[in-house]
């Protein structure tokens, strides 16, 4: 598995940075209530596929971490939009939230992990 985060650095390290802004923070209550407006924020469960079967976030599209790097052109009509990310823990989610970022993405925040989110899941 470290061969598969060795490759992700360097791809964040190697793509040429399009904006300076850092990924946000964003706390489970934030999110819960911008997802009630209007407008809500493109979410993004970096996780497994299975992780996503077992428990989601209502409305979250699935983009594991390890393809986000040959994904990010799907995404590119996102770029301004916000984007939240999560994971399990927050270890992917921050590894993910960098990445976008330092790809041209203006307005990106970091939920941390699912477990944080004391509300509704899909399942």
């Amino acid at each position: 598995m470290s061969s598969f985060f060795d490759s992700f650095r360097s791809a964040i390290q190697n793509t040429g940075t399009k904006t300076n802004k850092n990924p946000q923070r964003i706390k489970a209550a934030e999110l819960k209530e911008w997802l009630e407006q209007e407008n809500p924020p493109l979410v993004l469960d970096v996780r497994t596929s299975e992780e996503y079967r077992q428990a989601h976030i209502p409305g979250s599209k699935l983009l594991p971490v390890q393809q986000l790097p040959s994904m990010i052109n799907n995404l590119a009509e996102h770029t301004d939009t916000p984007v939240v990310v999560y994971c399990a823990s927050g270890a992917r989610s921050g590894q993910a939230a960098r990445f976008l970022a330092k790809n041209g993405f203006n307005e990106v925040y970091d939920m941390g992990g699912i477990f944080s989110w004391p509300y509704k899941v899909v399942r």
